[in-house]
């Protein structure tokens, strides 16, 4: 199913917001924490609402796809002498952070960092002492315009650099959360950027108590 921003605000209005769970490192998002991010972010002089926004994208090398890099190797065959071998390996992404794009209607440009929630837990009776757990990963959010973005996208004189790479990056890469639709569709007809990414999010609710829960696969 696909969701809208006023989705996104029924459910938390209704606390019934879950988990959204990333594909590149196992790692988690707690949905009501970015949901209350978004909307105590005060840029330039405005505090943020949902009736603000156009779309909100996971981007980043938490959802980057595939989910490894490859890196090339090259190495003597006997070690310091014979002929050069060359090697693939593929290596896992692991980051330690997720990145989060708000898109709005008016020009913002801003980013902010939201540390990771750690929950405490007891001794195991055993001698065993205060462990944490990550509850909630390390947040990035970044705010762009709709007219920021269409900037953004062009590329420079004579160039392949694109002028703002994370607005670029967003519209090939990023998995698209929430949004409005007519917005979003005009402004999808105006950019000359398309999609690459197969990624994209499945969202579900729980058996119990209804939350609402997304997997980006």
């Amino acid at each position: 199913m696909e969701l809208s921003l006023d989705d996104f605000r029924d459910y938390y209005e209704s606390q019934k917001l879950g988990n959204l769970y990333l594909p590149n490192g196992s790692y988690k998002v707690r949905l009501r924490d970015l949901y209350e991010n978004i909307v105590s972010w005060k840029i330039n002089d405005k505090t943020l609402t949902i009736d603000d926004l156009t779309a909100i994208f996971a981007i980043g090398s938490a959802v980057h796809h595939p989910g490894y890099r490859v890196v090339s190797t090259s190495t003597k065959k006997y070690r310091f002498f014979g002929p050069i071998q060359k090697s693939i390996r593929k290596i896992h992404i692991r980051p330690n952070d997720v990145d989060f794009l708000i898109l709005t209607r008016e020009n913002m440009t801003e980013e902010k960092v939201i540390p990771s929630l750690r929950e405490e837990r007891a001794s195991d009776g055993y001698g065993g002492g205060t462990t944490f757990v990550v509850v909630s990963n390390e947040m990035h959010l970044i705010c762009r315009g709709l007219n920021q973005m269409l900037v953004g996208i062009d590329y420079r004189d004579g160039t392949r650099l694109p002028i703002d790479s994370v607005s670029e990056h967003t519209l090939r890469e990023g998995v698209l959360l929430f949004y409005n639709e007519a917005e979003w569709k005009h402004f999808i007809a105006r950019a000359s950027v398309k999609k690459e990414t197969p990624r994209r999010v499945i969202w579900d609710e729980t058996l119990w108590g209804n939350n609402l829960v997304g997997h980006i696969k």
